[in-house]
C-alpha cells in the first residue's frame, strides 16, 4: 500500500511539473508576441519621413463660380520644413503613376488612435462635416462626387442600401488642386473630431495625383499605392482635377486620366438628397452636365452594370463635337 501511495505522489509531482513548464511556455509565447507587436509599430515608426503641417499651404489658382473660370496649372502648397508639393503640369502623364505614399499624419499617431478603443466616425458623417467646411468657407471650393457614386447617388439616391450596408467601397469625388489644398488644412480637425486622417499619392517626390481621406480605425499606414481595404469605413477618394497641358478648356484626372471639357464641369451644380446614414438633407456638387459625362463613361448609366470608366476616357460637350462638325 505504501508503494502505491508513492506511486501515486510521484504521478501527482509530475503532473504539476508538467502543468507548470505549460504556464511557463505560455507566458515565453506571449512575450514575444507582444515584443513582435511592439517591434512591428517601432518598424511602422521609423519609416515616417516627416510631420506635414498644411498652416502654410498656399494655392496660386484661381476659382470662380462661373464661365470665366480659371485655373492655373500647376497649383504648389508649401509644408513644414520647407518642403513643396505640386500638382502634375501634364496630367495625363500621371495616369495610375504612384512610387510612394505620404500620410498627412505620423504613423505612430495613427496606430495608437485606431486601436485606442474610442470608436471613428461613419464616412456619411464625415462627408457631411467637409461639405460643410467647404460650404461655410469663404473661397466656396468645390468638391464634385464622381464616377460610381456619382450613379449610386442618381439612381439609387443614397450611399447606402435599404438594409444600411455601403453600395460602394469607396466615395469618389474629383476635386480642383485648390479643394484638395483646403481639405489638407483640415486635416488636423478631421483626425481629432472623427478619427481620420488623409494620404498623397506620388508619382514623384514632389507631384500629388491622387488622395485618400480614410479612418485610423482598423488602418495600419503603409507605403503602397493601393485601396483601403482594412477599415469599416469605406474611404473617400479625392480625384484631382487639373488642366491638361496646353489647353486649359479640357480637365484631367490626374489618377484615372479621364479628360473632361471644361464646359460639362462648370458651374457646379447643388443636388440635395436624403441619407438613411444622416439625420438631415446633404447638399453634394454635381458637374454642370453630369448626364454627358455619364453617357460618355458608362454608356446608359441608368441600368445597373457592372461597366468601369476606361482609363483615359475623353469626354467633349456635345455643343463643341456640333460646332466642329
Amino acid at each position: 500500500m505504501e508503494f502505491i501511495k508513492t506511486k501515486k505522489q510521484h504521478i501527482s509531482q509530475i503532473k504539476k511539473v508538467f502543468i507548470g513548464l505549460a504556464a511557463f511556455a505560455c507566458m515565453i509565447y506571449a512575450t514575444f508576441e507582444r515584443a513582435q507587436q511592439s517591434r512591428y509599430i517601432q518598424d511602422e515608426v521609423q519609416k515616417i519621413t516627416r510631420k506635414f503641417d498644411f498652416k502654410r499651404a498656399v494655392s496660386s489658382t484661381q476659382y470662380l463660380e462661373d464661365e470665366d473660370m480659371n485655373i492655373t496649372s500647376p497649383t504648389e502648397f508649401h509644408l513644414s520644413e520647407n518642403h513643396t508639393f505640386t500638382f502634375p503640369e501634364d496630367p495625363a502623364a500621371t495616369t495610375l503613376r504612384a512610387s510612394h505614399v505620404t500620410y498627412l499624419r505620423e504613423y505612430k499617431e495613427i496606430l495608437h488612435r485606431g486601436s485606442s478603443g474610442e470608436e471613428c466616425a461613419s464616412m456619411p458623417k464625415v462627408f457631411q462635416w467637409i461639405l460643410q467646411q467647404l460650404h461655410e468657407s469663404e473661397e466656396k471650393y468645390p468638391l464634385f462626387i464622381a464616377y460610381g457614386e456619382m450613379i449610386h447617388l442618381l439612381r439609387e439616391g443614397d450611399f447606402i442600401h435599404k438594409n444600411g450596408s455601403y453600395i460602394d467601397d469607396d466615395l469618389d469625388t474629383w476635386a480642383i488642386p485648390e479643394t484638395v489644398v483646403f481639405l489638407a488644412n483640415l486635416e488636423h480637425l478631421l483626425f481629432e473630431k472623427f478619427g481620420w486622417t488623409m494620404r498623397l499619392f506620388s508619382p514623384d517626390t514632389d507631384v500629388i495625383n491622387f488622395v485618400q481621406i480614410m479612418e485610423s480605425c482598423g488602418h495600419r499606414p503603409r507605403n503602397a499605392a493601393t485601396k483601403v481595404t482594412d477599415t469599416k469605413e469605406p474611404a473617400i477618394e479625392l480625384y484631382p482635377l487639373v488642366p491638361a497641358k496646353g489647353d486649359d478648356s479640357l480637365l484631367v484626372d490626374s489618377w484615372q486620366g479621364t479628360k473632361i471639357d471644361k464646359d460639362l464641369v462648370f458651374p457646379a451644380q447643388d443636388y440635395v438628397f436624403e441619407s438613411k446614414a444622416l439625420d438631415k438633407p446633404i447638399t453634394v456638387k454635381l458637374a454642370q452636365k453630369y448626364d454627358e459625362i455619364l453617357k460618355c463613361l458608362y454608356g446608359n448609366w441608368t441600368v445597373p452594370s457592372s461597366k468601369h470608366a476606361d482609363i483615359g476616357s475623353v469626354c467633349i460637350s456635345e455643343r463643341e463635337v456640333a460646332s466642329e462638325e
